[in-house]
């Protein structure tokens, strides 16, 4: 009997080093390729060694700036021409527009387009009118998707707000590597003496890209209460982002008297150990869709805090976790209660357990896959 031959999914996106979506795309096309699915990952420019994908076949297009549109179109329509496809899965806004305009000028016919969708409500006067074009041009070419997938449930609500009118719409939560991010303080402490940070302090930490989005300021003004009522503790904030952004966090550092040996800066990739931290906050004030920093501590025991942005609640299911967007005192409360509290085994246990219940890459994977294949979304 002759075996079917293997369906091809190319997956198109920016980069290999930028973000957790990135992280996100390199575990869905392992996991497919596992499965015996043929995967080519197309790529704008050249990667860091942030991602490794040695193990996947990676073509870098080559796009020389960002004004480089016309060439850079017919290079990619040639692409994906020659790599036969299945199905394309685009991610992010600029790969997903140019996915879709590809299909509205008819030079992909027989190939399954599949765009992914992974953010919430965006406050675009924190950004320029070129991203907010974008977004509206993301919008309207939507249509000649084949399907829309987003990671979370505000995704899925954004998507209706900003009138994406979409054939087929699904939501897939991301996946986390348990096997990666599990509890070991062992590593966490070689972590610390990595970054030169002390043992034996309590420290609390952001770990997030240095972005309005994230609002540093609320975790900052958090600090500050805490460091008010309680000079043992400290803070560290970690993630990398445009140095005028991180000029102004430091310039607001010291606007509001939080001493400079309190809070560690840490420009650091995908090299995240949460064990080294005793609690993990998230003060996003929107575009927040899942949050895979919230998953990966609570897989590695670390508690977390976090405000009522994108799926945060749903992922942290418990409402003693979850503030108001901006409210630094709340937090602040809450964090203090918690270094006040033993973080035991069965603790630790205890939140590791949630992620491995909703959050596998395994159901990710398997997800994805069944919405890919359904000869019924087309």
């Amino acid at each position: 009997m002759t075996k079917p031959i293997p369906k091809k999914i190319v997956f198109l996106c920016r980069a290999l080093s930028i973000g957790g979506a990135e992280k996100q795309l390199l575990l869905l096309a392992r996991g497919l390729q596992e499965k015996g699915y043929k995967i080519t990952i197309l790529t704008f420019y050249r990667s860091s060694s942030d991602y490794p994908a040695n193990d996947l076949n990676v073509i870098t297009l080559e796009k020389k700036s960002r004004w480089d549109i016309f060439s850079f179109f017919k290079t990619l329509h040639a692409t994906i021409h020659a790599e036969k496809a299945d199905v394309i899965y685009s991610f992010l806004c600029v790969p997903n527009i140019l996915i879709c305009l590809l299909k509205a000028f008819r030079l992909l016919r027989h190939e399954r387009i599949v765009i992914s969708f992974r953010g919430s409500f965006m406050k675009w006067s924190d950004y320029g009118y070129l991203e907010w074009l974008t977004a509206k041009a993301e919008a309207l070419v939507a249509r000649f998707a084949d399907i829309v997938i987003t990671n979370s449930n505000a995704g899925l609500i954004e998507l209706k707000r900003r009138g994406f009118k979409t054939r087929q719409t699904h939501v897939v939560p991301n996946g986390i590597d348990t096997n990666t991010f599990r509890p070991d303080q062992k590593s966490g402490a070689a972590w610390r003496a990595q970054y030169g940070i002390p043992l034996e302090i309590p420290l609390v930490s952001i770990v997030a890209r240095l972005d309005p989005m994230k609002d540093h300021h609320t975790f900052l003004t958090m600090a500050k209460i805490i460091y008010d009522q309680n000079k043992s503790i400290y803070f560290a904030v970690v993630g990398h982002g445009e140095n005028a952004y991180y000029e102004q966090l430091k310039a607001f550092q010291k606007q509001i008297d939080l001493p400079t040996n309190h809070v560690f800066w840490i420009d650091c990739g995908s090299d995240i150990n949460y064990n080294a931290f005793n609690v993990v906050c998230s003060t996003s004030a929107y575009g927040e869709g899942f949050s895979n920093v919230l998953c990966e501590a609570l897989s590695s025991g670390t508690p977390c805090f976090a405000t009522n942005v994108g799926d945060s609640a749903l992922i942290l299911n418990d409402d003693d976790r979850i503030v108001n967007v901006g409210d630094a005192a709340s937090m602040g409360e809450k964090v203090l209660k918690q270094l006040g509290t033993p973080n035991n085994k069965d603790n630790m246990i205890r939140l590791r357990e949630k992620i491995k219940e909703r959050y596998t890459i395994e159901k990710m994977v398997s997800k994805t896959e069944n919405i890919l294949m359904d000869e019924n979304n087309k």
